[in-house]
């Protein structure tokens, strides 16, 4: 369950494709407990309500056993509500802002504390800015990850956020943001925008004179698929920040181009979202023959603590809290598309859904403020003009 149409398609689309390659694979070895995986694919349309309804469905109609899906921690939301009615299970695939934990959903995307911190640390060590500009989609990952930062740099006074521009989803205009990073005159900016703004974003970015040698780019939300949309661009310099690159050497993520080429075309590339819905479906898998059943309360059950080798690294699922121990690595693009990771940490970081820089009620409370503001939403409802 995934956009396959709407302004998160370009996300959507290989995330799917990802968990049907690992599905196939288990069903070509024999699938699991002896039987085959089937697979429905549904289309939640970029729209929450229609992520909610066929979530619906395919729990009450169709009688699947889990839903993989959701790419937004909004869509995560609003699947949460079903997920946990119904005590079924969602597999969530994304990077997510953390701030929430269920024993019905196995959270396989990275945490901010394994990716938005550790980006952060790097260049201050590097001491490669002394002023930041955030953007980011107006939902609750760019908000979350904005307020991190601000805690984060409590200990570097010489290191401050001159500007923040949160944008709504599926946004392509950025006049406004463009003009702020202009009079704050930023070192460095982080972006945490998602689906069809990143490349609208960079085109305003270069119309208005200002590439990677002027300020760089850390892209949060930007993985190498993404990339094939800023072709035209010059994107030389700039970084993206991930659990997973299409360019890694390990065998599994060879194995894994390969397949994905294979099976998609030669042109495909991979990114992080599609590392973890691959690993998603083959820690399932363990979890269910483990379980010995396709009851889905006793899988639930067997979840925990289960670890893939996969693509990116080796991932695990936190029994605690039902997040992933994930690798990190930074990328610089250093012609077209081309990756040279900067910076890795391959021992899996712990998952921390609520950073220690907060206690989890101040955490709570940021959450339940900002969904206030969004009419009880977890992204400004808003829509963009034009």
């Amino acid at each position: 369950l995934n956009s396959l149409s709407g302004p998160l398609f370009d996300s959507g689309r290989p995330v799917i494709d990802a968990t049907l390659l690992a599905i196939e694979e288990l069903n070509s070895r024999g699938g699991v407990l002896g039987r085959q995986i089937e697979a429905i694919v549904a289309d939640g349309k970029s729209d929450n309500g229609v992520f909610a309804r066929e979530a619906e469905r395919l729990l009450v109609e169709k009688q699947v056993i889990t839903i993989f899906g959701g790419w937004s921690p909004s869509n995560r939301r609003t699947l949460k509500k079903i997920i946990e009615k119904h005590k079924s299970l969602l597999m969530f695939p994304a990077r997510d802002e953390g701030m929430e934990d269920s024993e019905y959903i196995v959270y396989s995307g990275s945490t901010p504390n394994q990716v938005v911190t550790p980006a952060l640390r790097f260049f201050v060590e590097q001491g490669l800015f002394k002023r930041l500009f955030v953007i980011g989609t107006d939902g609750l990952s760019s908000n979350i990850s904005a307020h991190l930062i601000r805690d984060e740099l409590k200990v570097y006074p010489q290191i401050s956020v001159v500007g923040e521009q949160f944008a709504l989803l599926g946004e392509t205009g950025f006049k406004k943001a463009i003009e702020k990073i202009k009079e704050s005159k930023p070192d460095l900016i982080f972006n945490f925008m998602i689906g069809v703004s990143n490349p609208a974003f960079f085109r305003e970015l270069r119309a208005a004179g200002i590439t990677a040698k002027q300020i760089p780019t850390v892209s949060f939300a930007v993985g190498e698929p993404e990339l094939q949309q800023t072709a035209d661009l010059d994107m030389v310099g700039e970084y993206l920040a991930a659990s997973h690159f299409h360019s890694l050497r390990t065998p599994q993520n060879q194995a894994f181009v390969s397949n994905i080429r294979r099976k998609y075309g030669d042109y495909r590339v991979t990114g992080a979202s599609m590392d973890a819905a691959y690993a998603s479906v083959y820690l399932w898998a363990q979890a269910v023959q483990a379980a010995g059943t396709d009851d889905v309360a006793r899988i639930r059950e067997r979840l925990a603590g289960q670890a893939f080798e996969a693509p990116g690294g080796k991932t695990r699922i936190d029994p605690g809290n039902h997040h992933c121990y994930k690798p990190f690595y930074l990328g610089k693009i250093t012609d077209g598309s081309t990756v040279e990771i900067v910076k890795s940490i391959t021992e899996p970081i712990r998952p921390e859904p609520f950073p220690a820089t907060r206690t989890r009620a101040e955490w709570e409370a940021l959450v339940e403020y900002l969904s206030k503001n969004w009419g009880g939403s977890f992204v400004n409802p808003g829509k963009p003009s034009g």
